[in-house]
């Protein structure tokens, strides 16, 4: 049975940008805890009936993103013979949100990411069983950090992971420690669900001369062209209870236990541009795993699959002369 079959209602999934919705496609809402819904969809590299005599692989995106900003990426992976199985993360996208003010990037804990994710594939795997076995996961920076997560939380359905920038460290402003001091301050005085100091609060996109993210006015002008779609997509700063949730994620993926559990395939790619999270960071992460390997795109920025062509290709490249390996 497709997706489309579960007991739940159905969800958009928008055409508008650059590059069209790819494969067969459907969408649902899927109700989480606390009343919560996940907005999660499917695309299928062939026909329905023959999808469990391909490999499928769960595609996690970063803080802030939507389904619809990946349609370059799956489709690539589609080309490949795999299907996608994705979502948008509680807080962004068309998934529910955490704070009145929408537009806050919010989490309480990384935990509920995580949670959230395992109800989505336990309510998937009643038409799709292969959620529950060995499969392919790919992340993109948060999305790659939870890819590390949930697979130390189920190493049993993880076969190989591929990571784009993923956030195994943070650059911030001042001295690390200072400033989770200073963020768990703000969580005492109350401040969790807002902006630090300094923060966002214009509720319009960020121009192409203010992000920090791609050196591709295209895929960033295709990107943003959703927003005017449906505005619900939009989602601005991240508040002080997320950067203080990031960096105890951040911890945790550095702890011998979760370590001891990432045994299987680790393909990080990372931008040696990247202005939000360090190459350093990644190097450093690359060596401590059991399986890791690291490929360097040189003067990239941080969104690998949504940089100009050359970052793009490279991005591939190396993940398919990876994928040989496996």
């Amino acid at each position: 049975m497709p997706l489309t079959d579960l007991p739940f209602g159905p969800a958009p999934l928008y055409d508008g940008g650059q590059y069209p919705k790819p494969g067969n496609s459907a969408a649902c809402f899927m109700p989480v805890k606390a009343g919560a819904k996940m907005r999660v969809a499917q695309f299928l590299s062939g026909p329905s009936a023959t999808r469990m005599e391909r490999p499928l692989l769960l595609l996690l995106n970063g803080r802030g993103e939507y389904i619809e900003k990946y349609y370059e990426p799956i489709g690539q992976i589609l080309s490949r013979g795999y299907d996608v199985l994705t979502l948008d993360w509680r807080g962004q996208g068309l998934s529910s949100r955490m704070l009145p003010d929408r537009l806050r990037g919010h989490v309480d804990h990384f935990d509920t990411y995580l949670d959230d994710l395992e109800r989505v594939l336990t309510s998937v795997a009643m038409v799709d069983r292969r959620v529950t076995q060995p499969k392919m996961v790919m992340g993109h920076s948060m999305g790659g950090a939870l890819s590390l997560l949930y697979a130390a939380r189920n190493p049993q359905r993880v076969k190989a992971i591929a990571l784009s920038a993923p956030m195994v460290g943070m650059r911030v402003p001042t001295h690390p420690l200072f400033f989770e001091i200073v963020l768990r301050f703000n969580l005492l005085l109350g401040r969790a669900g807002a902006y630090p100091l300094g923060g966002e609060s214009d509720p319009t996109p960020n121009s192409f001369d203010d992000q920090r993210v791609t050196r591709d006015p295209d895929r960033y002008a295709s990107d943003a062209s959703f927003y005017k779609i449906d505005p619900d997509i939009l989602v601005k700063g991240a508040t002080n209870g997320w950067l203080a949730a990031a960096c105890a994620a951040v911890r945790a993926l550095h702890w011998r236990s979760t370590l001891k559990k990432l045994s299987m395939p680790v393909l990080i790619q990372t931008a040696v541009a990247d202005r939000l999270v360090p190459t350093e960071a990644h190097e450093k992460y690359a060596a401590l795993l059991a399986n890791g390997s690291l490929c360097a795109i040189t003067d990239a920025q941080h969104e690998l699959m949504r940089e100009i062509d050359e970052v793009v290709v490279a991005y591939w490249r190396n993940f398919d002369d990876w994928r040989e390996t496996l």
